[in-house]
């Protein structure tokens, strides 16, 4: 044996302190609660430290962060670990239909499950929204409650205690395999809406509406407007149900009442190009043309009162006529006329107003004035032409209002709808457009004119997700003076948000004969509850007359329509505005254009029964 000893099998001293570290080392890792720092490799906690932070957490190996766990792989399978940062418990194994080992979040977080208990206790035990689905403006659209009961914007009441109300009041009751206890029906008898026996709220194309909601309502796109709307209709149909019918009609100004209010430097037989904007929840500056005469180039002033509704009788009182701006003597000839007023009030309290300096079709300006009490005092007038970059001739305002972005992009932008002549005044080459502000109406620019020939007075309003509707007149006259079908006379186009530059057709039916102004107006307002919605008020006679309403749900698609009364023999220029949730103000020239009248109706009568 000792043949065989050689001097490599000695040990040597450095080696014998190596092992005595190698030693102390495996004596700590069993018995002290430490890292170990070894000769090799990386450090490692003691068993008994390993023990203790095993305990800590729960008995799954524990990792600082989440991201640290996610991105080690384990050597054997299954194994749980926990995120310290997260509390998270995951799961390293082979998942369901899983042919490889992978992580799994188990979703059992302590302060996640305390969370999800106590929102679960409160929301029962107070009825609080299980979820609600709100708009763009974080107003609820409609919401489902702990008793899962289903609530719509502007009914005082769940859609089910609402429908036992005045399911007695329906003549017929849509039944299939049992299982539908009511229905709400459109003009061709074909359901709309319905409940089943279980509760649920069923639409065309969207199912079960609940269902639907939960899937959707973080969505902001198209589908998400179509949605609204169709909660929109739903609620006003439902609402209509128990609702009873108005209709209430009033002169509220006369040439005869602006000549005794002594304004102008002219006499006035004709009142012509009227214009609402709100500016309370029941008051309104009705803006007009002060004529000598019918003559479009003659004596016309521009005038303004005040309309204020009394929400009980609902009878207005006509206040504080004023000229905003009365015609002008021409140096060279003749007479600057003033007309096509249109307005909107600002979230700061300001209206802002924009109307037409004119000489015959050959000299347009645009002005601005401004009021900060509501029209009682107006700024000087200020000539805005000079701000925008055109290269044509002859811009005037619509004869119409001015509205605010609320949705999309743009929130806060100043948008007035114009339209211009160009330069030999010749229909064809009539083209409708906007233009904005960004700053309050300080600076004006520049929007976008559709490339629609004969285009010229032009409404505007807004859709929820920020595109821009327009109702624009076509002067195109090829048939004569008669109700040629063939003829378009109203054309409705869009603006798509985010881009404020391409006009867009909308395929909407024939709406009107009449080649006049209408009104056009996003019925979703910033002074009652009313539900979203377009309303488009125009006579529908060629010959200025027979007054009708539409209503569209679907952004301009499709309308519903409604024929004002006592407007058979003549009713020119009109305006729409809301008054409530349960009632519209319609306005328009009567008397062979020697008054105003209104109309204060109810969605009842707009919209009908189904």
């Amino acid at each position: 044996m000792l043949g065989d000893f050689t001097m490599t099998d000695i040990v040597t001293r450095t080696e014998l302190e190596e092992a005595k570290v190698d030693c102390k080392d495996l004596g700590d890792a069993l018995n002290t609660k430490k890292v170990i720092n070894p000769r090799y490799g990386e450090a490692f906690y003691s068993l008994p430290l390993a023990v203790q932070k095993v305990m800590e957490t729960g008995g799954f190996e524990p990792f600082l962060t989440q991201a640290q766990l996610l991105s080690s792989t384990p050597t054997i399978s299954p194994k749980a670990a926990k995120a310290l940062d997260t509390g998270k418990i995951w799961y390293w194994g082979k998942g369901e239909g899983e042919t490889e080992d992978s992580w799994h979040d188990t979703g059992l977080s302590e302060l996640d499950q305390a969370i999800s208990f106590t929102a679960e206790k409160m929301s029962f035990e107070y009825a609080e929204k299980l979820f609600k689905w709100e708009d763009l403006n974080k107003i609820p659209v409609m919401y489902l409650d702990a008793l899962a009961r289903l609530w719509l914007a502007n009914l005082p009441k769940d859609v089910a205690t609402h429908i036992g109300e005045f399911i007695d009041m329906q003549k017929s009751v849509y039944t299939q395999n049992g299982k539908n206890l009511n229905a709400l029906y459109d003009s061709t008898g074909l359901p709309v809406a319905w409940i089943t026996s279980d509760g649920k709220t069923v639409l065309p194309k969207i199912g079960v509406l609940t269902d639907y909601i939960e899937n959707k309502v973080a969505s902001v796109n198209r589908q998400y407007v179509d949605s609204v709307n169709q909660s929109a209709f739903l609620t006003d149909s439902l609402a209509v149900q128990t609702m009873g019918e108005f209709q209430q009609q009033q002169t509220v100004i006369t040439a005869a009442d602006v000549n005794a209010a002594a304004v102008f430097p002219h006499n006035v037989t004709k009142l012509r190009i009227p214009a609402i904007t709100r500016i309370q929840k029941n008051k309104y500056l009705c803006f007009f043309e002060a004529r000598l005469n019918d003559d479009d180039f003659g004596e016309n002033s521009q005038g303004v009162c005040t309309l204020t509704v009394n929400e009980s009788t609902f009878e207005i009182t006509t206040s504080d006529i004023k000229a905003l701006h009365a015609r002008e003597v021409r140096p060279s000839g003749g007479f600057y006329t003033f007309m096509n007023a249109c307005a909107t009030k600002l979230d700061s309290g300001r209206v802002i107003c924009l109307y037409v300096k004119r000489y015959g079709t050959s000299e347009h300006y645009i002005y601005k004035r401004y009021s900060d009490d509501d029209g009682l005092t107006w700024s000087d007038y200020e000539n805005i032409g000079t701000q925008l970059n055109m290269t044509f001739y002859n811009l005037l305002c619509p004869c119409s209002q001015g509205l605010v972005k609320r949705y999309g992009s743009n929130n806060g932008r100043i948008i007035f709808p114009v339209w211009y002549s160009g330069k030999a005044y010749v229909a064809s080459d009539f083209r409708a457009g906007y233009i904005y502000s960004d700053d309050g109406g300080t600076a004006w620019h520049d929007g976008a004119f559709a490339e629609i020939p004969y285009g010229n007075e032009v409404q505007c309003a807004e859709d929820l997700n920020g595109d821009l509707i327009f109702a624009i007149r076509l002067d195109q006259t090829v048939g004569g003076g008669t109700n040629d079908p063939t003829i378009q006379v109203k054309k409705l186009v869009k603006l798509l948000n985010g881009t404020l530059s391409t006009f867009i057709d909308i395929p909407a039916p024939r709406l009107t004969n009449a080649r006049v102004m209408s009104g056009l107006i996003q019925s979703k307002n910033a002074y009652d509850r009313s539900t979203p919605k377009l309303q488009f008020i125009c006579a529908n006679d060629l010959n200025r007359k027979n007054l009708k309403v539409w209503n569209s749900y679907d952004s301009g698609l499709n309308w519903t329509q409604y024929d004002v009364p006592n407007t058979e023999v003549f009713a020119a220029y009109s305006c729409i505005e809301k008054l409530s949730y349960e009632k519209n103000l319609l306005l328009w020239e009567a008397d062979n254009y020697s008054s105003l009248k209104t109309s204060i109706v109810s969605l009842r009568n707009l919209i009908g029964v189904a």
